[in-house]
């Protein structure tokens, strides 16, 4: 639910920063444009210099976030010293923005309401003020500050109502139908939603969302039906737009329709259906809701291996994110840095435009040079020094967190056979002592290393025949004979890939030695049994032991 929210929060805040901020942004987006705002950046006029950082940090917004850190921090100095109301609030605004899509909501309403301290009233700034108002509100919602949220939200949709742009006030009205959602109000939400007249608006994005808002309204209230026949609408403009970021949030809703409805099969086909758009889309946080629900739909099934696979899937992909996190805020500071590298370097050849003007001595100028030189890659060295080292212990931390994902499977198991009814009272004696001889073999002899061992050649062993050893098997440890030879072999694999002293052990020597023929029927089974390979496994666990030394 968090992510799905997060999602949506994404799509609102820059449909309504597209319409409201169009005066300050037109064509920011071209890259001719773009040239001509980056050329600004040289003049001395700081006015124009300021709302070229505003603009360039608008741009950089929906692409590298990190650096529109840079620029809009940039703008609000130069503002900020030089008294430019005006254009602070504009770099004030896109700040609002880049913590919205941080999920810093708290930063973000701050620096929304700093814009509206700077902006002039009565002067064609009405849009923009009620975009800031419904960023407020967006940003409120994520805190679940639903009171905050909607009394910002009235103000926004009664100066778009007043300057006739009903388009943003008819999703500012879809905005208000999903807090009335969040709080419990369903049936109020689908009365605003009913009295809009949708076939009105000629923007099918606006239509997907309020189909799919009617949708999320009538689900709550469970009436299930409903609910499809909104959702479908929604899916029908999406499919027609050929919007696959719409089309897979609206397949991972109907799927819960029917998961909730227990029809696990049609609930699978609409999740399978996300996740082949993901494979064209590329989006993380879709993907993770996918495999949440693909997780539930096997654990509901009883198939706890796939559900792991899932499971396991989701916090890999969780993993990443918190890696990606880690190296853009790297480079959110070194582009800091570079900003306050340039600025540096302005000063210098200012300072030895002076020193021409005073006709100084030529050592002097090479002395002064090198010193800032080496100031500045010594300041260098260290900040690269400092995210190596913090980079290494990361590294340990998310290696630490995987290997112990990666062992989850057997604990999974291990939990499942101890809630497994007790089968004593479903075999006679003589079994019991048949599953004692079992063990015996497979924990002090080992057969399972041999390479030859087959249900025949086991069952001779015992002296019984194979069916009797394989409903032994299958009474007593819930599996089959090959799984249960192939689990002991991965056991007894693991010991080996986790001892130091065998890693001059090749995989195909590791495989013989637990029964395998072949390294490929190694690798091929535990993967099955683990989820990764044994040579992936072992290269983590070797990376760990080293950052441990």
């Amino acid at each position: 639910m968090f992510l799905k929210k997060r999602l949506l929060f994404l799509l609102l805040v820059i449909a309504y920063s597209n319409i409201a901020y169009s005066q300050i942004t037109t064509d920011t987006a071209d890259y001719k444009k773009f040239k001509e705002l980056s050329a600004l950046l040289k003049t001395d006029n700081d006015s124009i210099k300021a709302s070229a950082y505003v603009d360039i940090a608008f741009f950089y917004l929906k692409k590298e976030i990190y650096k529109a850190i840079a620029y809009s921090d940039s703008a609000l100095e130069i503002t900020k010293t030089n008294n430019l109301p005006k254009i602070q609030s504009g770099a004030y605004y896109v700040k609002g923005l880049i913590n919205s899509a941080k999920l810093d909501y708290k930063v973000a309403i701050d620096c929304f309401y700093k814009a509206l301290l700077y902006y002039d009233k009565g002067s064609g700034t009405e849009d923009m003020t009620a975009s800031t108002y419904n960023n407020i509100s967006i940003a409120y919602m994520q805190l679940k500050l639903f009171d905050q949220a909607d009394a910002y939200l009235n103000k926004a949709i009664k100066i778009w109502e007043d300057v006739g742009n009903y388009k943003s006030a008819y999703m500012a009205l879809i905005n208000k139908s999903q807090i009335l959602t969040n709080i419990g109000k369903p049936e109020q939400a689908i009365k605003i939603l009913s009295k809009l007249e949708i076939d009105t608006i000629g923007i099918d994005g606006f239509k997907i969302s309020f189909y799919n808002s009617m949708g999320g309204a009538f689900k709550i209230e469970e009436k299930t039906d409903r609910a499809l026949i909104y959702y479908n609408k929604a899916l029908d403009i999406a499919l027609i737009e050929k919007n696959k970021y719409a089309q897979a949030i609206i397949y991972l809703n109907i799927g819960d329709i029917y998961f909730s409805k227990k029809n696990s099969k049609n609930a699978y086909q609409y999740y399978t259906k996300t996740q082949k758009l993901l494979a064209q889309i590329d989006n993380k946080e879709i993907e993770m809701q996918m495999l949440q629900r693909i997780a539930d739909y096997y654990a509901d099934k009883n198939d706890y291996t796939n559900a792991y696979k899932n499971f396991y899937r989701y916090h890999y992909i969780e993993k990443e994110i918190t890696d990606n996190n880690n190296l853009m805020h790297i480079a959110q500071i070194t582009a800091e840095y570079q900003f306050r590298e340039t600025e540096k370097e302005l000063e210098l050849i200012k300072v030895q435009d002076i020193l021409k003007d005073t006709k100084l001595s030529n050592a002097q100028n090479k002395i002064y040079t090198f010193v800032i030189i080496l100031i500045v890659v010594s300041l260098l060295v260290i900040v690269l020094f400092i995210f190596y080292l913090k980079k290494q212990v990361a590294y340990k931390k998310l290696i630490e967190k995987e290997l112990k994902i990666i062992t989850k499977d057997y604990e999974i198991k291990r939990i499942k056979k101890q809630n497994t009814t007790n089968t004593d009272n479903q075999i006679d004696e003589n079994d019991k002592v048949l599953v004692e001889k079992i063990n015996a073999l497979l924990e002090d002899d080992k057969i399972y290393a041999d390479q030859d061992l087959n249900r025949t050649k086991f069952a001779s062993i015992l002296d019984i025949s194979v069916y009797k050893l394989s409903n032994i098997i299958k009474l007593n440890w819930q599996q089959n004979y090959t799984d249960f030879i192939n689990e002991h072999r991965i056991r007894k694999a693991l010991i080996y890939l986790q001892n130091p002293e065998k890693y001059n052990l090749s995989l195909a020597g590791i495989a013989r030695s637990v029964g395998f023929r072949h390294g490929s029927s190694l690798t091929m089974i535990f993967k099955k049994h683990i989820g990764v390979s044994p040579s992936y496994y072992r290269k983590n666990i070797k990376e760990f032991q080293n950052l441990s030394d």
